[in-house]
């Protein structure tokens, strides 16, 4: 199902998220690991730390990723949409679809392949 999760003084860590997740923390880092098949999406942040998030390579989603305080880095085919920069993307998996929306103000951002 879905998952609502925040923290004002430490992380989130979420494994095998089945549906949309919307996790956020002001203390610490942020890591979201989803299921196999799960296209739901959702919004991931941090202001206190780094921003992870695991996706299954294969389902379709719609990806907007900026951080003010490291770099975005994303292991996944990604079509890029607008600019490219080291700590912004913007683009589509597998032709998009829901919104996975990840912000981090205290460190970076990484996308990468469930495994």
């Amino acid at each position: 199902g879905d998952i609502v999760a925040s923290t004002s003084g430490g992380g989130v860590s979420i494994a095998g998220a089945g549906g949309h997740v919307d996790a956020e923390s002001s203390g610490g880092s942020v890591r979201v690991g989803f299921a196999s098949g799960n296209a739901h999406g959702g919004e991931i942040e941090s202001s206190g730390g780094p921003v992870s998030a695991a996706v299954d390579p294969s389902v379709s989603l719609d990806v907007d990723a900026s951080t003010s305080g490291g770099r975005v880095r994303c292991d996944l085919p990604i079509t890029v949409r607008g600019a490219l920069s080291r700590s912004q993307l913007r683009g589509t998996l597998n032709g998009g679809g829901a919104l996975l929306r990840l912000r981090s103000s205290g460190g970076g951002i990484r996308i990468e392949a469930k495994g």
